[in-house]
């Protein structure tokens, strides 16, 4: 008897479990890193799950496999060194726009070409999983009819929430490419709302048409639209928070998640010393650190009375209290009760992983949403935002121990860790469950938004305004005409008594 139970429970297992395909587009660390427990726990569930990875774990996972394309890491900073010839601070938002949605696509069509990829989308899937950048992001829904779900490292692209239909107000919800904080000055608000005219206009009218005819080059002319794949989305999974991000409405189908990669602390248990911290994450570094600068930060920290933690690919001789190396598990330093201050570039996943451990931060912020982020710290309180090409010795080392030493700081990041944390369901739970719904009912279009469908006058109201406009301007002409009719009357009824 126990054994039919066994085989009982075995089938409804199996049955209920579903084939879920994920693809991350852009190669970068951070983004694998913070997005891959949702598909570790998927697969953790009992679901077949297939992930394509530019960082493969290579972890003998029960019915995970995991695709690597490790090449495109190569391809992309390769791309990203010749469209970004100089610092996107210092680069026009149009460029930086047209820049990126070329090295997405370019880099993802590298990836089509394989046989192995093309093999891949003929199989079947309940779900697919994208990191939505570019139109060209959702060439598995090409082949494969099965619901897409979207996905996003940071708080959603433009175009990803257009294509569900939630609004987006370019002052309440500053695109993170931009440098707008809690209260943009009147240039700000206008950079912002020039930058959501551009963006739409670049990817509908230059980045779908080019596409587009990228995907018709690999699986053949007669494919769909890629727009219409793409307003076919049932659901967006985008990581974001309301302590780090911005206030902003969303409809159904757009779920925030978050705290998705922290897990407890296991490291640093045995250090009594204050502790500073230092990453500059993926990029940063790249872009920014040269000898100079290295020298800057070698000598405050050999000043500091702190230990230092620096994570680091320029490894050289480093004074005595600093411990430098290529990587850390770096939320588990932050958890670690002596860590003082986080200094860092500013990233989403370092901020949020900041605020979760109540680490008061000092910003050197260098690309994409770094400085939005570094003005949200600054505004709440929570830390230090510096220019790190001007940064001097004497400037370095007073912000540090500002950040360290006075409480006030550790006081609001305490505050915000504490709001952060209490919600009702978050990290890897909250994104299954959804992930799950959208299975469970063959994709979740009745999430979306009557925006979708909605032509772009209507949405803006243009044709209400412009009947407003137009019958005051014919009641003030009509008004007009008439008094003015009245007035010769009367003028004409006293020349004649004259």
């Amino acid at each position: 008897m126990k054994f039919a139970i066994v085989i009982i429970l075995t089938i409804v297992g199996l049955s209920s479990a579903a084939n879920i395909l994920g693809f991350f587009t852009i190669p970068a660390k951070s983004h694998h890193r913070t997005l891959y427990p949702i598909f570790e726990a998927l697969a953790a569930k009992g679901h077949n799950v297939t992930v394509v990875t530019a960082y493969p774990k290579n972890e003998r996972l029960e019915n995970f496999r995991e695709i690597d394309v490790s090449f495109t890491i190569d391809i992309h900073f390769d791309l990203a060194k010749k469209y970004f010839t100089r610092l996107p601070a210092d680069t026009y938002f149009f460029e930086i726009i047209y820049n990126w949605l070329t090295i997405i696509s370019d880099t993802l069509d590298k990836v089509i070409e394989l046989d192995e990829i093309k093999d891949l989308l003929k199989g079947h899937f309940d779900a697919i999983i994208v990191e939505n950048v570019t139109p060209l992001t959702y060439f598995m829904g090409i082949v494969n009819k099965a619901p897409i779900i979207g996905m996003s490292s940071v708080k959603g692209w433009i175009n990803a929430h257009d294509a569900l239909g939630n609004p987006l107000h370019p002052v309440l919800s500053p695109n993170f490419f931009l440098k707008s904080g809690d209260n943009p000055s009147f240039l700000e608000r206008l950079t912002s709302t020039m930058y959501y005219v551009t963006y739409r206009l670049l990817y509908r009218y230059y980045e779908m048409p080019r596409s587009t005819k990228i995907a018709r080059k690999h699986f053949g002319d007669d494919i769909p639209h890629l727009g219409d794949i793409e307003r076919n989305m049932s659901l967006a999974l985008f990581i974001s928070n309301w302590v780090q991000n911005e206030i902003k409405p969303t409809v159904p189908s757009v779920v925030d998640i978050n705290m998705i990669h922290i897990k407890p602390n296991k490291f640093l248990d045995g250090s009594p010393q204050g502790v500073i911290y230092f990453s500059m994450g993926t990029y940063g570094m790249t872009y920014t650190v040269t000898q100079q600068k290295m020298s800057i930060f070698k000598e405050v920290f050999a000043s500091l009375p702190y230990r230092v933690i620096w994570k680091t690919d320029m490894i050289q001789e480093m004074p005595s209290n600093v411990l430098a190396k290529n990587w850390f598990p770096q939320n588990d330093i932050l958890a670690h009760p002596n860590v003082k201050a986080f200094i860092t570039q500013g990233g989403s996943h370092s901020i949020e992983e900041a605020i979760f451990n109540a680490i008061p931060l000092v910003v050197f912020p260098v690309v994409i949403d770094q400085e939005q982020n570094a003005k949200r710290i600054v505004h709440k309180g929570m830390g230090l935002n510096l220019d790190i090409m001007e940064v001097s010795n004497r400037t370095l080392r007073e912000s540090i121990v500002e950040v360290a030493e006075n409480k006030r700081y550790k006081k609001t990041a305490l505050k915000l860790s504490k709001i952060l944390k209490d919600q009702p369901m978050m990290g890897v739970e909250k994104a299954v469950w959804w992930v799950e719904y959208v299975i469970r009912h063959n994709g979740a279009h009745h999430l979306r938004s009557g925006f979708v469908d909605m032509p772009f006058y209507q949405y803006y109201l243009l044709d209400v305004m412009g009947f407003i406009l137009l019958s005051t301007l014919l009641f003030i002409i009509g008004v007009y005409k008439l008094m003015n009719f009245f007035v010769n009357e009367r003028i004409a009824n006293k020349l004649k008594t004259q």
